[in-house]
């Protein structure tokens, strides 16, 4: 292996390490920062409803991220057979991914069993995040799944 392939190796393993860092000191910070400024600039229930919806999008941040981060192992343990939809797109979420494999019948035992879980803390959450997929229109996430993996949901 040269040289310049093993900067650019460390170069990502650096910038991942930084980015963790970074995430888990200033995000902590900001958090708490949020809360502080919206108890003393709003009504509690104004104020609890901005709390809810930034740990709402910070854990939908969270869960695309751990589609990508966790792609390899999610790809093995959660989904089987054919026309599973793999995990991995950085833009779609690991709950979205589980509901198109619960709506597929490939989800293995642990996939059913993380997807019941999580429709257990928010009623047909994975359903909900097809639903929500960030994608222009239904068409468009039909699109997608059929030039991905030459079936429609």
């Amino acid at each position: 292996m040269n040289l310049a392939c093993k900067q650019i190796n460390m170069k990502g393993l650096l910038l991942i390490a930084v980015a963790i860092v970074l995430t888990v000191l200033v995000g902590t910070v900001s958090t708490f920062v949020m809360i502080i400024s919206q108890v003393f600039t709003m009504r509690l229930r104004m104020a609890y409803k901005t709390f809810d919806d930034f740990f709402v999008e910070t854990a939908a941040g969270i869960d695309q991220t751990g589609n990508h981060l966790c792609k390899y192992l999610f790809n093995k343990v959660l989904i089987k057979g054919e026309g599973k939809v793999e995990f991995g797109d950085k833009d779609i979420t690991v709950s979205a991914i589980l509901g198109l494999n619960k709506l597929r019948g490939t989800l293995t035992r642990t996939g059913r069993f993380i997807a019941g879980t999580l429709n257990m803390i928010e009623k047909s959450h994975v359903e909900i995040a097809v639903d929500n997929l960030k994608l222009a229109d239904e068409k468009a996430k039909d699109r997608f799944i059929q030039n991905k993996y030459g079936t429609s949901v």
